[in-house]
């Protein structure tokens, strides 16, 4: 082979291996914060829920560069940061068994547009309008035969006022688009699996207004640095044989000898990498995939990112985005700051006329004293964890113990106030604690919702320790029996899985019966079949929307407002109302 020859073959492998290297430390980069144009919704809640800041920070949400829907615990909704002017949207996706793919393409002030694809047998393939919270107003069934694992191809089609769906070049839905209407682009999924690999759209005119593979954004700087490294370990060898007075060609075989060690070291780091390592959760416990990790691969992975945000090309690793301006745009709560959740722990107050506020819990006793009720004041207590503290709502004002004590106020006469002792993560005993810190306000009523974050384990017993405490200081208590998500994909006999929170709700139901307090079974009434599917309900499989609360407010509230005004012993236990023993 000629020198000229030699010169090429190890110029072929140093672009090779500069391409690898570029790759390889983009894909190490490549997580949600890197694409500037696409902003998890859960991060934009009012009320966080588990895994919103995973889904910037970590790559699991962009597993072998698609966007990978039901990681962190599913039912991810990806947002477009800016309003389009849409002619044309292609998306290229898959769908598991049981999973589904929700497209939000147009909305007014008041309605949303969109389509649903999908696997899923509860949860069927539509065209729908929603209101704001997520209600459908109408659906219209789409014939969409999503076969196997395969690739489909989605194109959604707008021109004067009106939209049309193919489905893999078949056509599956025609309708009208409000004249006026926004193109806010919204991707969103459920628990089971769901992946986006590619999203095209152009305007009306054909210009291209999306070109987005969810790889790594091609940065100059990383380019040349890499063919500046890998060029320089080329010519290491011809240095060193010109220094020691070698023939060169032994001097490119030697080079082109490392270049191709490099080229099988580099491609298969990024193998591993690509199809297994960043698809991991590494998080001690429990993860969103129902797998439990050690200690050591939870090291490992820190020291893997530690060494890419501060030795290789540092300057790839972005700052916390500002996604306050989009929270506004979208209807969220723009004055909470994101990376800031001092409020998760605070105790909420709801007073007579509407008034929401948070209180500091160790403050509430004072609060209370120098802001005193009025004499005939309904008193309420809510006891619970992350679902009962409202994580998941939209803007503050969304929670849970603020829906319910809204609705209690047409329901109950006289005035209503509300202590929501919940907090995040609290399992009973935690919460048998909180409330023993409380209980001289003199409560009339405590609803308690638990059984999510407990183990089974030892159950009965700390619930009944509970149920005595809050006994021996407020004459009604409420108990009801907590919701998940029926679209759950999680192991059954573990937190979180159906099974063991059923085993939890039989139990609950026969200390409602010792203890005569009556129990509403909130789980089995949102979970209907005439409710499951009225809107979108879940952010994962514990937390609820601000609709799904609205709903669970609403029926909590119908169940509470018996016991505050009525002494009926009925065994029938209507939607809203409480299995009275």
């Amino acid at each position: 082979m000629s020198q000229g020859s030699k010169m090429v073959v190890l110029g072929a492998l140093v672009a090779v291996n500069a391409g690898l290297l570029t790759e390889t430390i983009g894909y190490s980069h490549n997580t949600m914060a890197a694409h500037a144009d696409w902003v998890p919704g859960k991060l934009l809640l009012g009320a966080w829920v588990m895994g919103a800041e995973p889904t910037v920070f970590r790559r699991n949400l962009l597993h072998r560069n698609q966007l990978q829907l039901h990681a962190w615990f599913g039912y991810q909704k990806v947002y477009h940061a800016e309003p389009l002017s849409l002619g044309a949207l292609e998306i290229d996706f898959s769908v598991a068994d049981k999973g589904y793919l929700v497209v939000e393409y147009a909305r007014t002030e008041d309605e949303v547009y969109g389509v649903r694809l999908s696997r899923n047998p509860t949860f069927e393939s539509v065209h729908f309008r929603s209101d704001a919270a997520g209600t459908f107003i109408d659906k219209t069934a789409l014939a969409v035969p999503l076969e196997g694992d395969e690739e489909h191809t989605a194109y959604l089609a707008l021109k004067d006022g009106r939209v049309t769906l193919h489905i893999d070049g078949q056509r599956a839905f025609e309708g009208p688009v409000p004249s006026g209407a926004s193109h806010i682009l919204a991707l969103r999924g459920g628990r089971h699996p769901v992946s986006v690999h590619d999203v095209r759209a152009t305007d009306a005119s054909g210009r291209t207004v999306i070109a987005e593979d969810f790889s790594f954004p091609v940065d100059v700087r990383l380019v040349l640095a890499c063919l500046g490294m890998i060029a320089g370990l080329a010519l290491l060898p011809l240095l060193w044989a010109r220094l020691r007075r070698r023939p060169a060609g032994d001097a490119m075989l030697a080079s082109a000898a490392l270049q191709f060690m490099l080229t099988f070291a580099v491609s298969g780091y990024f193998a591993i990498d690509y199809y297994l390592w960043s698809a991991n959760y590494f998080v001690e416990g429990i993860t969103p995939d129902g797998l439990i990790y050690g200690g050591r691969r939870v090291e490992l992975e820190k020291k893997r990112r530690k060494f890419f945000a501060r030795y290789a090309f540092p300057f790839l690793h972005p700052a916390k985005p500002d996604y306050r301006p989009v929270a506004q745009r979208l209807g969220y709560d723009s004055e909470v700051d994101p990376w800031n959740r001092a409020e998760a722990h605070r105790a909420q107050v709801a007073r007579p006329g509407a008034q929401h506020e948070l209180v500091e819990f160790d403050d509430l006793l004072g609060y209370f004293e120098a802001n005193p009720l009025a004499a005939g004041t309904h008193r309420i207590v809510l006891i619970g964890g992350s679902q009962t503290a409202g994580s998941g709502a939209r803007r503050l004002s969304d929670r849970l113990a603020f829906r319910i004590h809204d609705a209690l106020q047409d329901q109950v006469p006289g005035p209503v106030a509300l202590v929501n002792v919940a907090r995040n993560g609290a399992v009973v005993d935690h919460l048998q604690k909180r409330y023993a810190k409380v209980s001289a306000l003199g409560f009339e009523l405590a609803i308690v919702n638990v059984g999510n974050n407990d183990a089974l384990e030892g159950f009965e017993d700390r619930l009944r320790a509970l149920l005595e405490e809050v006994r021996a200081s407020t004459p009604k208590t409420l108990l009801v029996l907590e919701p998940t998500s029926i679209d759950e994909a999680s192991p059954p006999d573990r937190i979180g899985g159906r099974d063991h929170l059923a085993k939890k709700h039989e139990i609950m139901r026969r200390m409602g019966a010792e203890l005569h307090m009556p129990v509403l079974d909130l789980d089995g009434t949102v979970n209907a079949p005439d409710r499951v599917d009225a809107g979108f309900l879940w952010w994962d499989f514990v937390h609820m929307t601000s609709l799904g609360q609205r709903q669970a407010g609403e029926l909590i509230a119908g169940a509470a407002a018996e016991m505050l005004v009525s002494t009926s012993t009925s065994s029938e236990a209507a939607p809203g109302s409480a299995e009275t023993p």
